[in-house]
């Protein structure tokens, strides 16, 4: 799939917001916000972005294929599907949970027990930072599993993390406290982490 067809597919479904002001994750914000929400109200155009994953990714031929849950999940069983379809063998695909520690994931020990000296591809739907696919990473690693290779629908910071992807976009975004939109221009409240933001910033609530 061509990035020009990506980016069609997402303006299509309602998914990309730019020229906006969004708080992102890791109390960032931004001029642009992807929200992949919208991709998963079209089960065949999520079909589609794995299948392309699947091939950007087949030279890998990962033992397993996993996401950071919610979402990213989702896309790495139908990618890991789609290439032990392909290849003809076995795929794994055992899915993370969030966890109030300080890995941030887990998985369940009968998954675990199972990754020793395996190979993993992590999926991401929106690559921002990377830190959610590294923190995911560090948990397969604990458990032996080798990670031979990342990969994301679309990479909004491409500079950073070494992630394969269907599409890049160099997007702006800056910490909080350094925001060159804040008190130019509303923060969009229908998209991103503006409740976190608004819970931090009670005063600023419709304001910034």
């Amino acid at each position: 799939m061509r990035p020009e067809d990506v980016l069609k597919k997402l303006e299509a479904c309602g998914a990309l917001h730019l020229n906006t002001h969004v708080a992102l994750q890791g109390r960032r914000h931004g001029d642009a916000y992807i929200d992949f929400k919208k991709v998963f109200l079209d089960a065949s155009l999520a079909a589609e972005f794995c299948e392309a994953l699947a091939t950007a990714c087949a030279d890998l031929k990962p033992d397993a294929v996993v996401g950071p849950p919610m979402g990213a999940d989702r896309l790495a069983y139908e990618t890991g599907l789609n290439l032990a379809l392909y290849q003809n063998r076995v795929v794994m695909t055992p899915f993370a949970e969030k966890t109030a520690g300080p890995e941030k994931f887990e998985f369940r020990p009968e998954f675990a027990k199972a990754f020793s000296g395996k190979t993993f591809l992590i999926i991401e739907d929106v690559k921002k930072t990377g830190d959610s696919a590294d923190a995911l990473g560090a948990v397969v690693q604990r458990h032996g599993g080798i990670i031979i290779g990342k990969a994301a629908v679309v990479d909004r910071r491409p500079s950073v993390g070494g992630f394969r992807s269907l599409l890049q976009l160099d997007l702006l975004d800056w910490p909080e406290d350094e925001c060159k939109l804040c008190g130019v221009v509303d923060l969009n409240r229908t998209v991103g982490q503006w409740k976190d933001f608004d819970a931090r910033h009670p005063r600023l609530g419709g304001s910034s």
